[in-house]
């Protein structure tokens, strides 16, 4: 970047002091943003290429440890908070991981939030991690605690196995670890609740730095390029400071009201005697759908993979079938996992 300013100025700006103030701040700010994302990124790489695990249990919490002399990682998940543990099994036809006999194996929290143990190992190691983890937790909170309230037992941690795959789709009996969907039942009446993910969950952590980021540069042209353009302190054309200035406010504005969006969306699904109901809203739609029971065959979990320059990428939702009208995408804003629940239950 700071290249690219030397070589593309005009000679007359260059001889500025103000010039080299402001290469001066591209560089900061490269320092203090890019330079970490990097060493993160060659740490966790170091990690992945040449270190090994620990999985380490005592009366309070679990950790796993990753080890590369001089680097380490630790994550941890407190006995008290853990859900149970999950599964990823890569095999699918849409996602060519690698062949049979590889899983992944996740500890959950009661909230949903996740933390991964163990990438692309053997199955065998897979499956023994999930009988002994939850005895030796068992063990553990056993020795530590007297009383039965603090105690925790191997049945009270769940375990599930998913498929990340979308296109391989599995009825599901017992709901996902940590998910927030309520049922109830009244009388002859199904109730299913698609509570709102909130900005937490609905925001992946990549996209929350990025969204930081984005705000780090917003503050700088609104309290700096701002006052400047209105002082008259701007050499050059100030048309294209304001240009600049409305561009990224409007992008900003855009990226509050998606992410908005994708906060508040909820929904429900409502089963009675005589029909099925949809209903799905967020901040700029809200609409409902109502299928006779008799003229209903099936909710099943569908997908659809869109192609683009970055690559293909692929959405699972509910879908009623049949439904003779227009194609709907309900409740796409869901893991896949959920949708299997959710489908099974109304099915059921």
């Amino acid at each position: 970047m700071i290249l690219f300013f030397i070589v593309m100025v005009p000679a007359e700006v260059k001889q500025s002091d103000q010039f080299y103030w402001f290469l001066l701040g591209v560089g900061a700010l490269m320092g203090v943003f890019l330079f970490p994302i990097v060493a993160f990124v060659l740490q966790r790489s170091i990690l992945m290429g040449f270190g090994h695990k620990e999985i380490v249990v005592d009366e309070t919490r679990l950790r796993v440890i990753s080890r590369a002399s001089p680097f380490w990682s630790t994550r941890s998940c407190a006995l008290s908070d853990l859900g149970g543990f999950r599964v990823e099994d890569p095999r699918g036809e849409r996602f060519q991981f690698l062949e049979d006999g590889y899983a992944n194996l996740v500890a959950v929290r009661k909230n949903g939030r996740s933390i991964h143990l163990l990438r692309m190992y053997p199955t065998g190691t897979v499956d023994r991690l999930c009988q002994d983890l939850p005895k030796t937790i068992e063990r553990m909170t056993s020795l530590a605690f007297a009383k039965n309230d603090e105690r925790i037992t191997a049945e009270n941690l769940n375990l599930e196995h998913v498929f990340p795959d979308p296109t391989k789709i599995n009825k599901r009996e017992g709901k996902p670890i940590g998910s927030n969907l309520l049922l109830e039942e009244r009388g002859n009446e199904l109730l299913l609740k698609i509570p709102a993910l909130g900005f937490g969950k609905s925001t992946s952590g990549f996209i929350k730095l990025w969204v930081a980021e984005f705000v780090f540069f917003q503050m700088i042209l609104t309290f700096g390029l701002v006052p400047a353009l209105i002082a008259g302190k701007v050499e050059g054309q100030p048309s294209a400071g304001w240009v600049i200035v409305v561009v990224f406010s409007l992008v900003f504005v855009g990226i509050v009201v998606a992410l908005m969006n994708a906060a508040i969306r909820k929904g429900s699904i409502r089963v009675n005697d005589d029909y099925v109901t949809f209903s799905q809203s967020g901040l700029f739609d809200q609409r409902e759908e109502r299928w006779m029971v008799t003229s209903t065959e099936e909710v099943r979990v569908a997908f659809e993979e869109t192609e683009s320059d970055e690559g293909v990428s692929w959405t699972n939702y509910l879908q009623v079938a049949p439904d003779h009208h227009k194609e709907k995408y309900w409740f796409f804003f869901r893991e896949k996992p959920e949708l299997e629940w959710t489908a099974t239950c109304v099915n059921n």
